[in-house]
């Protein structure tokens, strides 16, 4: 990935587009259904470079800060017809897209240093499984495994 300063507008456009846009898109396409119904929950797969980036990933840590803030906004907009909305930000994931990554000493260096669990975790460690909490919150922003949760909207109490 580039800095954003080389990076082409139409590569900038294509990273935003994939982890932004269509997420408002689709967004647009399920909320009116969700709204009618009185509930609903939408779940965003954000990342760490919302909160910590390294360089040469200005296009998609942009956009997944954005899609942080998005899904804020869905929440502030959607909880009062029962609609939570929620960031998941699950850390460096181990798959055979990057494994490039994971093979280059200073990249593993880096995530070693700036993750709490000191590695990358395996897809099905990161699995999202609903716990019982899960109908009592609005939206939560979850940074990595190892860090606790942070609310970052109003919390209402659960439908009886």
């Amino acid at each position: 990935m580039s800095s954003g300063i080389d990076l082409p507008l139409r590569a900038w456009d294509a990273v935003v587009g994939t982890n932004l846009t269509s997420c408002f898109v689709l967004a647009q396409q399920v909320a009116p259904g969700m709204i009618e119904r009185g509930r609903g929950k939408i779940i965003n797969i954000c990342s760490v470079h919302n909160r910590l980036v390294r360089g040469r990933v200005g296009a998609y840590a942009a956009a997944k800060a954005g899609l942080g803030g998005l899904t804020q906004v869905m929440c502030a907009s959607w909880a009062g017809h029962g609609i939570q909305a929620n960031g998941l930000a699950p850390g460096f994931i181990a798959t055979e897209m990057t494994m490039r990554l994971r093979n280059d000493r200073d990249f593993d260096s880096w995530l070693r240093t700036r993750t709490p669990a000191g590695l990358a975790v395996s897809p099905a460690s990161s699995a999202i499984r609903r716990g019982d909490e899960s109908s009592s919150r609005n939206a939560i922003f979850l940074p990595p495994a190892a860090l606790q949760s942070q609310p970052h909207a109003t919390q209402r109490p659960a439908r009886s």
